[in-house]
């Protein structure tokens, strides 16, 4: 990622892929401040961070605030945190978009497409739900994402790693 320095209003600031952000504010995936980042000079690579797997909307409503809501119980499984960038792929219409996470009730299923997202989404519609991280490359061959894999209620059946295709995972029948 091309990074560097840009000065605005008499100040130096850190830039990232032509991003701006306030020294010490921003944190990699190692917990490095950015602004330290840049000072040892590192690549980084954009990785899946966490994904949660085919989650069936609940509910959706241009009319209220906000973005999407997550139960809290999978935003932590999934080791995302409230505010952060997700991207969103409905696999039922087959649309793309990138919101933020806003942390549901505790003990619901409810995946809601809050505001401008619920014209891409519509209750009964699956998707997945991702975020990414920045991570040095001498840190990518030891990277490895939190995958949580719900069912059609949105109840965490599972984590680890995906099966690629188009291979498929073995189920056990009967449960």
């Amino acid at each position: 990622f091309p990074s560097g320095r840009r000065r605005i209003n008499d100040r130096e600031w850190p830039f990232v892929d032509s991003l701006l952000f306030r020294p010490g504010t921003v944190r990699i995936w190692t917990g490095v401040p950015f602004s330290d980042m840049l000072s040892m000079n590192q690549s980084l690579r954009k990785l899946l961070a966490s994904k949660i797997h085919r989650a069936t909307v609940t509910a959706a409503d241009v009319d209220y605030e906000g973005s999407l809501t997550i139960p809290p119980e999978l935003l932590e499984a999934a080791g995302m945190v409230p505010y952060e960038s997700i991207h969103v792929w409905n696999t039922t219409r087959g649309t793309r978009l990138e919101t933020y996470a806003i942390e549901g009730r505790p003990g619901s299923n409810d995946i809601c497409a809050n505001g401008a997202a619920a014209h891409l989404i519509r209750p009964g519609d699956r998707v997945i739900l991702a975020s990414f991280a920045f991570v040095p490359l001498d840190q990518v061959s030891g990277h490895h994402p939190k995958l949580v894999f719900v069912d059609d209620e949105n109840r965490l059946t599972h984590t680890g790693p995906e099966v690629p295709g188009p291979q498929k995972r073995q189920t056990a029948k009967g449960c």
